[in-house]
């Protein structure tokens, strides 16, 4: 697959807030592990009131990727994210689509699909820049 799994979460840069894959819980940094990978973790909606945007939000890859093949050879096109009220989100790139919950703590983004997959993210609001899974993408609205 074009994305990079990251097993090292990072540890916290202050008491008020974390590095992605980490979750202030109890004033404290701490690993956000999610045992059943089909549950609606309550702290993930909790930290969707600390995120850089309210949602709805859509994001276009700055570049046009490679998104499939007609007779001609490869298509580009751009990847898109969108995150949702719900504290879902949706993750269209190459031929594929992933959907899961987020979470944000400050301007870092973490998303989980149901193999307890992370991908990790942050966002810059004064360039209205996403960078996810190392691609990054422009804010639409």
């Amino acid at each position: 697959m074009s994305y990079f799994l990251f097993s090292y979460l990072a540890a916290c840069a202050n008491e008020n807030t974390c590095e992605a894959g980490t979750m202030l819980i109890e004033g404290e940094c701490q690993p956000y592990n999610k045992p059943n990978p089909n549950a609606v973790d309550p702290r993930v909606e909790e930290a969707l009131e600390s995120c850089p945007w309210r949602p709805p939000v859509q994001f276009d890859s700055s570049e046009n990727l490679e998104c499939g093949y007609n007779e001609w050879g490869i298509v580009q096109c751009p990847w898109t994210v969108d995150f949702y009220a719900d504290a879902t989100f949706k993750w269209t790139f190459s031929e594929e689509v992933e959907y899961g919950q987020y979470y944000c703590n400050g301007r870092f983004i973490t998303g989980l699909i149901q193999e307890n997959v992370e991908f990790f993210g942050s966002y810059s609001p004064s360039e209205r820049e996403l960078m996810w899974d190392s691609i990054l993408y422009q804010r639409m609205d």
